[in-house]
């Protein structure tokens, strides 16, 4: 398999990709790290490369309720769990059908740096209100490189 093919896998069956964070460049911190690139009635609006993304995010928990007349309390925000990282899994289906348990192991996590990073940040709001969320990523030309060198593509 070459590069061209896995990348055009990857833009058939992820529905959004991320581009990386360039400083100075994006307008928040949301922008930056969860501002993706989606698909359209099944065309691309841009194309992919190696240095996207993908990303699964979710909310970690946070506190609400506040508001400019300080009535009521604030109360937390309940915490979502960590959604399956589906879109990495349909890549792997596509590109490598018959990965063993034992090489999908390998390959998430039998090497460093990690395959998959995880984050968290949190977003400030009005009166004292937040919100933290969880993210963890997959660079592209990471799996690549580690897709090749297990020997799975």
């Amino acid at each position: 398999m070459t590069e061209q093919e896995f990348l055009e896998i990857v833009s058939l069956h992820v529905e959004t990709w991320h581009k990386p964070a360039v400083k100075n460049k994006v307008r928040s911190w949301d922008d930056e790290v969860f501002g993706g690139l989606k698909k359209r009635s099944g065309k691309l609006l841009k194309e992919i490369n190696l240095d996207d993304c993908i990303l699964e995010k979710w909310v970690e928990g946070g506190l609400d309720g506040g508001n400019c007349w300080n009535e009521g309390d604030h109360y937390p925000i309940s915490g979502e769990k960590e959604p399956p990282f589906t879109e990495l899994d349909n890549i792997l289906e596509q590109v490598c059908p018959k990965i063993t348990y034992l090489e999908y192991r390998k390959l998430l996590c039998g090497l460093t740096p990690e395959l998959i990073e995880y984050d968290s940040h949190t977003v400030g709001e009005y009166y004292g209100n937040y919100t933290t969320y969880g993210y963890k990523k997959v660079v592209l030309r990471r799996l690549w490189e580690r897709l090749k060198g297990l020997g799975l593509v």
